[in-house]
């Protein structure tokens, strides 16, 4: 698995068409940002999703 990610994330560029492409724009960053910190907030602290959804289940 480390592997794979290492080849996709980290791996040189082979295709002469992605040779142009740039990293994340501040759009793709403001999308991503919060995102992120909601999965790390519900990794660390779930009580309150579940509590939410406890009665449904």
């Amino acid at each position: 698995m480390l592997w794979l990610y290492q080849r996709t994330m980290f791996g040189d560029v082979t295709n002469p068409k992605n040779e142009n492409l740039s990293d994340l724009g501040i759009r793709e960053f403001a999308t991503f940002v919060p995102l992120l910190i909601l999965a790390v907030w519900f990794g660390l602290y779930p009580k309150p999703f579940l509590d939410r959804f406890g009665d449904i289940c």
